[in-house]
């Protein structure tokens, strides 16, 4: 959320209520009392449909548009196994569709690009990984480091990361406090150790086939920390819209803003038959 002022457009504003959310254990929602147990799935899907609900109520609305970006995208479609009903379709942005796979398909996409370069550095810490571990944080890392090292990781855009985390981490962000800014890298690590176990058997063809709502998938051109050809073969199945915005990796929210709220109001659009 304290990036909202930098991708933005005024765009999205004049065609929705929008609404940002620091979700559990995250930003704004970290607190030092919280405990692995308390970042369940099950609590990810119970806040998501209680927050729906209190949005629904204050805007008299029916029904409204669901969007998930990366991770977020998860907690999205365990939401609609739960209760899709609350929702007029669902955006999954950078969404990861099966954890191993995707993680494979980066480590694999990487190592390709370290040996078409011959690039020393990476190929010495693929070898001190190998065979790679999906579950192993160490071998995580590794391999998003050569996401990022070839533009295909979170961000695409040359200088754009350390423009992003600047601006959130010396509180220029007027969204948060500088207490609250203390606390983004303690919930970032937090986070991650909770929910990455939880997300080993994260699996969209086994658990969720088919959807009762749309479902409208937006994916960065360069991204392989979700690599797009598994929402591509995912979304043959249950799919409404599969979206590919150019020059842009894994967060194409920063890349791309203006793509992104283009294809969000498209899709408004088109569901609400404007």
């Amino acid at each position: 959320m304290p990036w909202v002022d930098l991708f933005q457009p005024s765009q999205l504003e004049a065609n929705f209520v929008v609404v940002h959310w620091d979700q559990r254990g995250a930003g704004k929602s970290y607190d030092q009392s919280l405990k692995a147990e308390d970042l369940s799935f099950d609590n990810f899907v119970s806040d998501t449909l209680e927050l729906t609900d209190l949005l629904r109520e204050r805007f008299d609305q029916d029904k409204i548009f669901l969007s998930g970006i990366s991770w977020c995208s998860a907690p999205g479609f365990l939401t609609l196994m739960e209760n899709s009903d609350p929702f007029h379709a669902f955006i999954a942005t950078s969404e990861r569709v099966h954890w191993q796979r995707s993680q494979n398909l980066g480590f694999k996409w990487v190592k390709e690009r370290a040996q078409e370069q011959n690039d020393t550095p990476i190929l010495e810490a693929i070898a001190a990984i190998e065979p790679f571990d999906a579950s192993n944080f160490e071998h995580l890392g590794a391999k998003n480091q050569g996401l990022d090292r070839y533009r295909g990781g979170d961000f695409y855009t040359a200088g754009l990361a350390d423009r992003y985390f600047d601006y959130a981490l010396k509180g220029k962000s007027p969204y948060y406090t500088e207490a609250k800014v203390q606390n983004y890298i303690p919930g970032l690590k937090f986070s991650l150790a909770s929910v990455i176990p939880q997300a080993l058997d994260y699996d969209l063809f086994r658990d969720y086939p088919n959807s009762a709502i749309p479902i409208h998938f937006l994916w960065g051109d360069h991204d392989w920390q979700t690599p797009g050809e598994l929402s591509r073969e995912y979304f043959d199945a249950p799919a409404k819209s599969y979206t590919v915005i150019g020059d842009a990796g894994h967060s194409l929210i920063y890349d791309n803003p203006d793509a992104w709220a283009a294809a969000l109001t498209g899709i408004a659009e088109e569901t609400l038959g404007n």
